[in-house]
């Protein structure tokens, strides 16, 4: 939910914020006020009425603190926590967790000054920790479109080719060094009625493709389109890895930032072959390899090697 933007603007709608992190009733303690006489599960009127305001002034002070000020976002965020007890308890988690984070890092921040006041020294085997995106539904937007070519897959024990594509977005999230995060998944290349890529697709776009859709879709028209991911956090081999667990369009009346870059399309049967090999270039070593693997690469190697050849004149079979 971080700096997302909306394109009606609200100009007559002004919610101010009040304190940073906690209720302006109630302190900056963050704690809930104490429950009236009805017990555990209940509030006499007055204690509602003090929940209600701490809840709505804990959100719009976490709003605040991860840079969300439009004023119509805002007011969704705070009108569906209003009329949806789920919305009201997601908003709250994340925003107690973003809150105990800062605490954390103030404090390791405050500790790390007083045992290092001075700290310009790098050893060799000093790394900068892998950056996550958190979990949970966030707006997004699709920022690459990368043709894998045919990789081999194993299913009920069978070895085929099949070809991928990776798609990635951009989230609305940003990492300390205030670059958005991405994240990618890979489908096969196929709009079959049980593959993995038709289902994500119409799940994204809200509606089944059409006879004529399917005869024919352009990939590309899915760069820059705004999306609704749904991102868990996996652990295997020791490792915490995020993963899209699904994808819907985005609720009405919110939006997703704009790339902070041109989106990226590779196709290795694109016609310029100077172009693919650039762009290339660009992309991480692992992709890089993947890519270069693939049947369809070595082929436009070769294709391209036989046509310079042809060109030059060069024959390794001639002496002379």
């Amino acid at each position: 939910m971080v700096r997302l933007t909306s394109a009606a603007r609200q100009a007559e709608t002004t919610l101010p914020l009040k304190g940073e992190w906690g209720c302006s009733a109630f302190g900056n303690d963050g704690k809930q006020p104490k429950q009236g006489k009805t017990g555990m599960f209940g509030f006499c009127a007055s204690d509602a009425l003090m929940k209600k305001c701490y809840e709505t002034d804990f959100i719009r002070a976490w709003l605040s603190q991860i840079g969300e000020t439009d004023p119509a976002i805002i007011a969704t965020v705070l009108d569906n926590c209003d009329r949806d007890p789920e919305a009201l308890d997601y908003f709250m988690a994340r925003a107690t967790q973003d809150r105990e984070q800062t605490d954390t890092k103030d404090r390791e921040n405050h500790h790390s000054t007083l045992e290092n006041p001075i700290m310009l020294t790098v050893s060799e085997n000093q790394t900068t920790a892998f950056e996550m995106p958190p979990a949970g539904p966030i707006a997004a937007r699709c920022c690459r479109l990368i043709d894998l070519g045919s990789q081999k897959s194993e299913f009920q024990g069978k070895e085929k080719m099949q070809r991928k594509l990776l798609l990635s977005w951009e989230l609305a999230e940003l990492r300390n060094d205030g670059t958005p995060f991405q994240i990618s998944r890979r489908f096969s290349l196929s709009l079959h009625a049980e593959s993995s890529l038709r289902q994500f697709l119409q799940a994204w776009r809200g509606r089944p493709f059409t006879p004529e859709e399917l005869a024919a879709f352009d990939l590309r028209k899915l760069l820059n389109a705004p999306a609704m991911l749904n991102i868990g956090h996996t652990e295997r081999a020791g490792k915490q890895y995020a993963n899209i667990l699904s994808i819907s369009s985005l609720p009405k009346g919110m939006s997703a930032p704009d790339l902070s870059a041109p989106p990226v399309v590779f196709d290795i049967d694109a016609e310029d072959v100077d172009a693919a090999h650039a762009l290339l270039d660009t992309l991480s070593e692992s992709l890089q390899a993947t890519i270069a693997a693939s049947p369809e690469w070595q082929a436009r190697l070769d294709k391209a090697n036989f046509e310079t050849d042809a060109a030059t004149g060069n024959d390794d079979d001639l002496a002379f």
